[in-house]
């Protein structure tokens, strides 16, 4: 059976920039979608509630919080709620903190190796090679590397 397509005989894909019927159908259900999600409300991130309440228990921490002497007299001070809600704020502030600020890690400095020690070696006798090479010269280092790379590549 010939192949190709007969003279004046259209194969293959429509006209340029004419979307055909799977992409319609596609931008029809992206579009139902984004409709669908238009009606619903924005679902917050378990971090933006801890933040909100966080920020609400450090406004109520601050409205019954004890006079201070020389201040004027808070008519809403009050130690036991004052101490409630700054407890529940610093449980808020202990639990948002990973995501809003890195942890760090120890680094362990140890000292310089001792320079009547050898220095490093690769064996490469496990390719039949038969080489030892010192890993402090970057020629032999480099050589090495391509020769590996060729026989993968190659």
């Amino acid at each position: 059976m010939p192949r190709g397509s007969k003279p004046g005989e259209k194969r293959g894909p429509g006209r340029k920039g004419i979307p055909n019927k799977s992409t319609i159908e596609k931008h029809l259900k992206i579009a139902q979608e984004l409709a669908r999600q238009a009606g619903q409300p924005h679902k917050r991130l378990a971090k933006e509630v801890l933040e909100d309440f966080m920020h609400l228990t450090a406004g109520m921490a601050a409205l019954y919080q004890p006079t201070a002497p020389g201040q004027p007299i808070n008519a809403y001070a009050n130690e036991e709620k004052f101490w409630q809600a700054a407890n529940a704020c610093r449980e808020f502030a202990k639990a948002l903190a990973p995501y809003q600020s890195p942890t760090f890690r120890a680094i362990t400095v140890s000292a310089p190796p001792d320079e009547r020690s050898k220095a490093p070696v690769l064996d490469l006798q496990a390719n039949g090679d038969g080489k030892v090479i010192d890993l402090s010269d970057p020629v032999a280092l480099q050589r090495v590397y391509m020769l590996r790379i060729g026989r993968v590549q190659g």
